[in-house]
């Protein structure tokens, strides 16, 4: 699989790319990640900073940071009851590979339909310890808010992450509103993602960076196409569970009675 030093920050991407297939979405993002790193994108990103500043000056985003602020102290809150929550998510751990086999020998049963390639790829994606660890740190970054981060680097990234993230959610609103389509949404909103991580890569080559935050930006964006591949196929699966999608064919009936079997 060919690697690129980027990373999905996993989860980040909008619900609109939710239920692309896994190796649709590896092909999109290699070729949008080939025209990022070409300087296809270049107008785009100035412009989507531009608009931000603007909004900076005009205080818009006071809204939606006092809300992240809220999620933040919120989530801080309950990692002091984490110790409570261990024995239900040895459980939770304990069904999903049971579940993972359900799907695993679901998919050998339909070797030709595309959707089982992706269930097969989704199920036997399995990161190292450190590589997960690093994917956690990265995820971890999206619940934080300004200076809360335990050292300055991380404050670092928490600001690029909150920029990127509201520029995110002005690229949807844009979407929304109509004023882009479809695919270009897709694009655009993977190339912030891409120009994030390499802000955050840039900011770790600092002298005195902790060479254990830098280390989780390296090992993260290894194994991002893999990693997000596997995200958009679990969400799928979860999507046709909760009904939000309806299965095309009979195979993917079986799916969601085996993910409707283990929620």
């Amino acid at each position: 699989m060919k690697k690129f030093f980027y990373t999905s920050l996993i989860g980040v991407l909008s619900p609109f790319l939710l239920y692309a297939g896994a190796a649709d979405t590896q092909k999109f993002a290699e070729q949008v990640a080939t025209d990022y790193q070409q300087g296809r994108y270049r107008s785009f990103l100035k412009e989507s900073h531009e608009a931000y500043q603007k909004s900076e000056k005009k205080w818009e985003h006071d809204t939606k940071l006092e809300e992240r602020k809220i999620r933040s102290e919120a989530l801080r809150s309950s990692i002091q009851n984490q110790k409570d929550s261990v024995k239900q998510l040895k459980k939770e751990g304990a069904l999903k590979v049971k579940r993972n086999r359900e799907l695993l020998d679901s998919a050998l049963l339909h070797p030709n339909d595309l959707k089982s390639q992706e269930v097969k790829e989704m199920v036997l994606f399995t990161p190292t310890k450190e590589d997960q660890a690093a994917i956690d740190y990265v995820e971890a970054l999206k619940n934080k808010f300004k200076g809360e981060g335990t050292s300055p680097i991380e404050n670092r990234l928490i600001a690029i992450d909150i920029e990127f993230w509201l520029k995110t959610l002005g690229n949807e609103a844009l979407f929304a509103m109509g004023s882009i389509d479809y695919d270009l949404f897709r694009k655009q909103h993977l190339v912030l993602q891409l120009e994030k991580v390499s802000q955050m890569r840039t900011a770790c080559q600092e002298q005195g960076t902790d060479p254990i935050i830098k280390t989780a930006i390296e090992r993260a964006a290894e194994i991002w196409l893999s990693s997000e591949a596997a995200q958009l196929t679990e969400r799928y699966l979860k999507a046709l569970e909760q009904d939000k999608v309806s299965p095309t064919c009979g195979y993917e009936e079986s799916l969601k009675a085996i993910m409707t079997k283990y929620q």
